[in-house]
């Protein structure tokens, strides 16, 4: 049986100095790309033309043209540097994953974020996405955290806010509360109705109450939870009916495990929900990738639908 015929290699040197170049059409180009002189590169194509015995490049006075060889030559290798820099990139994606860090309440994490997050990986597998739910404010000089989801006044020095969801608080329940109890009014809440305290909500039962012309004594009963996930949840459970987040509730409303009895009654506006994080790591990729699929949801652009509100500090209508 004949032996195989083996071609043999130009050396991989002049390969990279004749794409560079070819690519760039300059050598001194190319020569700053593989951090090398402008006479390397012309040494290493020189190496390759002879091998070759072809001439690749028209040497002009101040610019370089690709030869028909050279143009036929670099058609068929450009393809394989492509190929070897796409191949690099995705075992580096593999072996060393860009992470990224976002910091929220549980609350916001639990019943906004963590729904939503497949969808976010799903469209960057190769990100390596990190949560931390606390309610303690981030200190981005001494922690690796690269966004957070914030509420308050907005006037955090020395950060990037950007201003995100003003949030509702509203009364939440299960639609088989509702229908079995008659919830028509407000005033159907002094009847026995068990009341849901969400500890570190902004908004009591107590200042509902009275906003709506209710006696506010009713608020001493009722199971309390610190947070407000917990509080949803009870409510979804049938526990009683929960004073809280709308946007936390988003998806319990949208899919019917929740609704908001008394629709177009008083409400109250917690402070704004804001995305902060140092200017700096604006620069960074994931960051750019998670605040571009971030605003794709209408409630994170400040477009939600408004009833009539209440703030929680001065009960001034907005």
């Amino acid at each position: 049986m004949a032996e195989r015929m083996i071609t043999r290699m130009p050396p991989l040197r002049t390969l990279a100095a004749f794409e560079a170049a070819a690519r760039n059409l300059s050598f001194q180009a190319a020569a700053a790309e593989l951090n090398v002189t402008p006479s390397a590169v012309s040494q290493q194509i020189k190496i390759l033309e002879e091998f070759l015995a072809l001439t690749l490049f028209k040497r002009l006075n101040r610019r370089i043209l690709l030869t028909e060889a050279g143009e036929l030559y670099y058609a068929s290798i450009a393809s394989a540097f492509e190929s070897m820099v796409e191949a690099t990139e995705r075992v580096h994606s593999h072996l060393n994953p860009e992470i990224l860090m976002i910091r929220s309440s549980p609350s916001f994490a639990m019943k906004w974020l963590l729904p939503r997050l497949p969808d976010f990986v799903a469209e960057y597998p190769d990100l390596d996405v990190r949560v931390d739910a606390t309610n303690e404010k981030t200190d981005f000089a001494r922690e690796a955290v690269d966004l957070e989801f914030r509420v308050g006044t907005g006037d955090w020095k020395g950060l990037h806010v950007e201003p995100l969801h003003r949030d509702n608080i509203v009364p939440l329940a299960s639609p088989k509360l509702i229908q079995n109890l008659e919830l028509q009014s407000p005033a159907d809440l002094v009847r026995g109705v068990r009341l849901i305290h969400s500890v570190k909500c902004p908004v009591t039962w107590e200042m509902w109450l009275c906003a709506n012309h209710l006696p506010s004594s009713i608020a001493q009963r009722g199971p309390r939870f610190d947070r407000s996930f917990m509080a949803i949840q009870a409510a979804i459970d049938g526990l009683g009916v929960a004073l809280d987040s709308e946007i936390f509730a988003d998806i319990d409303l949208r899919e019917g495990r929740l609704v908001i009895p008394f629709r177009g009654r008083q409400t109250f506006v917690r402070q704004m929900l804001w995305l902060t994080c140092p200017f700096e790591n604006l620069q960074r990729s994931a960051v750019k990738m998670f605040r571009e699929w971030l605003f794709q949801y209408p409630e994170m652009r400040g477009e939600f639908p408004r009833e009539k509100v209440y703030t929680d500090t001065t009960l001034q209508t907005v």
